[in-house]
């Protein structure tokens, strides 16, 4: 036999050797694999422990499988490592759903229970007992990182779901293990937002809601949102690093996405349906409160979503919170029109400040408190202040035209007087100083002073015009005329009486105010009364029934002026020195 055949007959005996030894130790694993399969049969699931020895004997199964050579037996591996792999992914998604945790700390517990007590805002709200609703707001946002992030999952099981994990990934059932996770983690995550009672709401509902509904639902969001994003979602972000955060960045990423897209969606039609709404001006708070939440957590949802791919959620949340901002702004504009537009006849007859000075001043005063999202709104702090300016020259306006329906003059300055007053004390005790300036302070200290003097001119000066020294005496005559002193003292006592009768009527709220106006009033009338008394009393000595005309002591009007502006009109009809 030629050399060459007795080659080729030695290497066909050896290969036939290396089959019949393949094929024996491929049955030695066939066997493996069966054990291993009965073995994995066996175990009760839901347990840490059943989840560690499943996730031993498919890794073993795993290993098993990629030494098989021959294809039928290598499809038989495939089968029972497929089986593994649904059996580890059970046991992944019951660890995840067994050992699940959504507790929070005493410090969002605290966040919660003062929730529930704020001050609604509304029309009627804005008196001066108003209490700013910015100043009852506790902050999650005061929370530090490790105060913010709790465990979603007990710790003691992270490391079994790691290397479950890693396992299906290296055994290309990537898809698998998504799925499964996402789906255990949606179910957790629509639990949270059920504890967090917060429903989804249409734009019809919404729209129908009375506004002290919808005030409540904004409350309550402003802190479910910031609750669920700076705990949960970062909680969620943290979890799924710890769990996929070694196998796959872009993994890790796309099942936070795929978790959190539909709830944040969710809390993010919110603010858009309000912004819908019609907008009017007791709404302004709670969408800014609205807008400072979302401002102020964009770096938070940014620092969540910057790996996400499409950017989706991130350009939805940016056009929220531009949607937001153009209603707020629309609703300034309403207010200031509805300054504008408001003018009803309707007087106080005491001359006090009107509601609508006080409801303007406070309304802007509480808007103060949103100083920089305000900034942000109006094209920076120019635009801020000249909005302010305008709303208080629209609001003078106003007032002047409703003075104008007040047939007395004096009293005409009184409310112009008590009204301007008011603004300047506004201005002068709260953040408005800061935006208004000093010299609007100045401008209109002056402004309510003139007031003053004006109504002092219109309501003593023809009272006092019975006190001049002209046309006592005769023409040509240097002795004072009886008969024109005892004209003059009743017309100064009438006069004097019916200022008394009609001004203790009038009210003048601010008690600084009022005591200058009473001493400024004393020092002319009595100054006045005194010289003429003092001039021309005597000359009435001997006249009979002389106490009707020189009816009051300057010690007894010293005392009457001081009842006017209390606001509860008397008379001194019938009253007489003693």
């Amino acid at each position: 036999m030629p050399p060459d055949e007795i080659a080729q007959n030695f290497a066909a005996l050896n290969c036939k050797d290396q089959q019949s030894e393949d094929e024996k130790e491929n049955t030695e694993l066939e066997r493996q694999l069966k054990r291993l399969r009965k073995k994995l049969l066996s175990l009760n699931s839901n347990s840490p422990h059943s989840a560690f020895e499943s996730l031993q004997i498919t890794t073993k199964i795993q290993q098993i499988t990629k030494t098989l050579t021959s294809s039928d037996k290598s499809e038989f591996g495939c089968s029972i490592l497929h089986e593994a792999m649904l059996r580890i992914e059970q046991e992944f998604v019951n660890l995840l759903f067994h050992y699940k945790q959504s507790h929070v700390g005493p410090e969002i517990t605290s966040f919660r229970s003062s929730e529930e007590n704020f001050e609604d805002l509304s029309i009627n709200s804005f008196g001066d007992d108003l209490i700013e609703a910015k100043n009852l707001q506790i902050e999650i946002g005061n929370l530090s990182a490790e105060q913010s992030v709790i465990d979603l999952v007990n710790p003691l099981v992270l490391p079994t779901l790691k290397s479950i994990a890693e396992l299906m990934f290296i055994s290309n059932y990537e898809e698998e293990l998504i799925e499964a996770y996402v789906n255990a983690r949606m179910e957790a995550i629509d639990e949270i937002l059920l504890k967090l009672r917060f429903e989804k709401i249409s734009i019809e509902e919404v729209s129908n809601m009375e506004w002290t509904k919808v005030n409540s639902l904004i409350k309550r969001w402003n802190w479910v949102f910031k609750i669920f994003v700076r705990v949960y979602l970062t909680s969620e972000r943290r979890l799924i690093e710890l769990i996929f955060g070694d196998i796959s960045k872009s993994l890790a990423s796309s099942c936070f996405s795929e978790i959190s897209k539909v709830p944040m969606v969710h809390l993010m039609s919110f603010p858009t349906t309000v912004a819908i709404c019609n907008p009017k001006t007791e709404k302004l708070f709670r969408v800014l409160d609205m807008h400072e939440t979302l401002v102020e957590m964009l770096g938070d949802v940014t620092n969540l979503y910057h790996e996400q791919i499409d950017g989706s959620i991130l350009a939805e949340y940016r056009e929220v919170l531009l949607r937001l901002g153009e209603f707020a702004k629309g609703i300034l504009i309403e207010f200031r029109s509805a300054i504008q537009s408001n003018t009803s006849k309707t007087v106080l007859a005491n001359g006090a400040v009107h509601p609508i000075t006080r409801y303007v001043m406070n309304y802007i005063q509480t808007l103060s408190a949103y100083s920089s999202t305000l900034e942000s709104l109006l094209e920076g702090r120019k635009g801020k202040e000249e909005y302010y300016a305008s709303i208080a020259i629209i609001l003078e306006s106003n007032l002047e035209s409703r003075s104008r329906f007040y047939t007395d003059e004096a009293l005409q300055n009184i409310f112009m007087m008590n009204n301007i007053c008011y603004m300047v004390q506004k201005v002068k005790d709260s953040d408005l100083r800061s935006i208004m300036g000093d010299n609007w302070i100045r401008s209109h200290n002056g402004r309510f002073q003139t007031f003053a003097m004006n109504y002092e001119r219109a309501s003593w000066g023809s009272v006092l015009s019975f006190l001049r020294d002209e046309g006592i005496c005769h023409p040509g005559s240097s002795i004072p005329s009886r008969s024109v002193l005892k004209e003059r003292f009743k017309g100064f006592n009438s006069g004097f009486e019916e200022a008394y009768r009609v001004q203790t009527g009038w009210l003048v709220p601010n008690s600084q105010l009022r005591d200058d106006l009473r001493i400024s009033t004393s020092l002319k009338v009595l100054q006045g009364y005194r010289t003429f008394v003092g001039r021309y009393g005597t000359c009435l000595d001997g006249v009979r029934h002389r106490d009707r005309y020189i009816k009051y002591r300057p010690d007894d009007l010293e005392g009457f002026i001081l009842d006017l502006f209390e606001g509860k009109q008397r008379s001194l009809h019938g009253v007489y020195r003693r």
